[in-house]
């Protein structure tokens, strides 16, 4: 009876997600009623349920003197405009903390459209460094670091151990949910027939051996749908002199396979970073390693310090 109703509302969400609709859900995105009903218009649903492909929309967003274009028609996209603001506020918290301020580097692997990092790096006049593997995506994220005047370093690539077929792998594209897009091809399920692009590739210490900003990092955040321990592992000499928190996505229900490789994550980094959870407002928690968290925090143990 369940999926009989969820069938039904979808087939009307999706013939009624026109602009002024949005604008109606947004406006009343304070009421708990309109919070539920808006999961059924959001693009990562729908496209779970219903074989529909939308058009990128690009629509402005306007928050705290950050301005966002964001797609209406992607999960992130649809989400931020519904909310009124960024739909990752992790890097923002965190960096509000720790004082960060010009001339600091955030580190975003996995940058998306900016959501994450261009808010705090207008705010705070910190440089971006960014790493996007696709090119569409990366598209949308240089014009959100152009719009804010952002100082950016931007990098249109996957970050892997794994050297490729000829120096590239292939990118999964999720429709309707581009942050989703993995180097995995099971990570994120729908009932499209799947896409993908060629992304050119590196090793996290290929990348910073590279990078003239690398000793001005104060901030890592990693979303890699599922990548996050083969990028780490691409990246042991930088680790193992990093002194810059790293913020992880701690997804553990999304698969028993993310699990397994989250844990691996925590067996690698431990000995070396102390693990914290966090609440959406940054503020730390104690970390549960079987517990679901948008976002961990890994701080390098004091003893271990880089001579």
């Amino acid at each position: 009876m369940k999926a009989v109703l969820v069938q039904a509302l979808t087939f009307f969400t999706t013939r009624l997600r026109f602009y002024p609709v949005l604008v109606l859900l947004k406006k009343g995105n304070h009421r708990p009623v309109v919070r539920r009903i808006t999961r059924f218009f959001d693009p990562n649903y729908i496209r779970k349920i219903r074989p529909i492909r939308y058009k990128p929309s690009l629509k402005r967003l306007d928050w705290r003197g950050t301005r966002l274009l964001v797609d209406v028609n992607d999960h992130i996209g649809f989400h931020s405009f519904v909310r009124n603001e960024p739909f990752e506020m992790a890097v923002y918290a965190m960096a509000r903390k720790l004082g960060l301020s010009c001339g600091d580097v955030i580190l975003d692997i996995g940058a998306n459209i900016g959501t994450a990092s261009v808010p705090i790096c207008r705010e705070l006049g910190c440089e971006l460094a960014a790493i996007e593997a696709s090119k569409d995506t990366a598209a949308q994220l240089l014009a959100n670091i152009s719009l804010n005047g952002v100082k950016a370093h931007v990098d249109v690539t996957a970050l892997s151990s794994d050297a490729g077929r000829g120096g590239f792998l292939k990118l999964h594209l999720s429709d309707g949910n581009r942050g989703a897009n993995s180097l995995l091809d099971d990570w994120t399920t729908s009932i499209h027939t799947s896409s993908h692009e060629w992304v050119p590739c590196q090793t996290l210490d290929r990348y910073i051996d590279q990078a003239p900003f690398a000793n001005r990092i104060k901030l890592i955040k990693i979303d890699v749908e599922g990548a996050e321990l083969d990028v780490l592992r691409s990246g042991r000499g930088f680790l193992s002199r990093n002194t810059a928190p790293i913020l992880l996505e701690y997804r553990i229900d999304a698969s028993d396979k993310t699990r397994a490789m989250l844990h691996q994550v925590l067996d690698d980094m431990c000995d070396t970073y102390a693990v914290h959870g966090l609440d959406r407002d940054g503020n730390k928690q104690r970390f549960d390693p079987d517990v679901a968290y948008e976002n961990i925090l890994f701080e390098r143990h004091a003893q271990h310090q880089p001579a």
